[in-house]
């Protein structure tokens, strides 16, 4: 008897996977973003990283992101990737600047990731966050 195949990660309920895992308010602005999910779609097969933030950090953070422009929410949306498949392991032995989605021609925006043994931090000019956990490692796609 053979195994059935394990789904690619165009396959997966991603929207599923993150909600149930606490990200359930960052999911649903992103995909209600149709600017940054067409840049997740366009870039996914060649390798994408995505760092979903948790329910309560985005929640905090919504009085802001409701008075943005929709440049402005997409923006903040495409800030949490990069254009490239990081697995938790690979973050760890990374230190250095990134460049994420939201880099364009007519802006370069980026993070330095740091560890410290397991933990993995990201930063920015604005905050130092954490990497708790990975909720899909399948290359081309990690979040």
């Amino acid at each position: 008897m053979s195994q059935s195949p394990t789904p690619a990660p165009a396959e997966l309920n991603i929207t599923g996977i993150m909600s149930g895992h606490g990200c359930k308010v960052f999911i649903d602005k992103f995909l209600a973003n149709s600017n940054a999910f067409k840049t997740y779609d366009d870039n996914v097969d060649g390798g994408l990283t995505l760092f979903c933030l948790m329910d309560d950090v985005f929640k905090a953070f919504l009085p802001k992101f409701k008075n943005l422009i929709v440049a402005g929410k997409t923006t903040v949306l495409e800030y949490h990737g990069i254009l490239v498949y990081q697995s938790m392991l690979m973050l760890r032995s990374n230190n250095g600047l990134m460049n994420i989605l939201a880099t364009d021609n007519a802006s370069k925006f980026d993070f330095t990731v740091q560890n410290d043994g397991q933990q993995v931090t990201l930063k920015t000019k604005v905050v130092t966050a954490r990497i708790t956990g990975t909720l899909i490692d399948e290359q081309p796609l990690a979040i």
